[in-house]
């Protein structure tokens, strides 16, 4: 639920319109105040002149009956983008342990150029044995698509 007022803290919402939801004592100045952080399996992102980078972080939790797992990302970047995912390697210790990973979307210098208004990609997590993919959708506005 906390993820959700974060989320909804993002959106301007206001303390009187958080109540509705169980909420009275919300305080959104104390919290982190990026929709792109609701931590939601999939990512999307917005890029242009005036935004050239952008970073969401999620968390994730070992539901693998395998006590002892290390997930490796597999990354395809959206085209007029580069992706970098810290830390690269998940290390799980225990059933249900957390961990908490950063990707940031970069715009090339290149991506001048990109032919649709939407590129996507993935992040993809294994540990050999199994495999969780988040779908990547980034926006371009309409002065940086070129016609082909």
């Amino acid at each position: 639920m906390e993820d959700y007022i974060s989320f909804l803290c993002a959106l301007g919402y206001t303390a009187e319109q958080l109540a509705v939801f169980g909420s009275s004592s919300t305080n959104c100045s104390t919290r982190s105040l990026s929709v792109g952080d609701l931590n939601y399996p999939a990512f999307s992102a917005v890029l242009g002149s005036d935004r050239r980078a952008v970073t969401q972080r999620r968390v994730v939790r070992n539901v693998s009956s395998n006590v002892r797992a290390t997930y490796t990302a597999k990354i395809t970047s959206p085209a007029g983008v580069l992706m970098t995912v810290k830390p690269r390697k998940l290390v799980f210790s225990a059933t249900q342990e957390k961990h908490e990973y950063a990707i940031t979307f970069t715009q090339l210098t290149f991506s001048k150029n990109v032919t649709e208004k939407h590129t996507l990609g993935s992040i993809v997590w294994s540990d050999g044995k199994h495999t969780v993919m988040s779908p990547i959708a980034i926006i371009w506005p309409a002065s940086q698509v070129v016609d082909m």
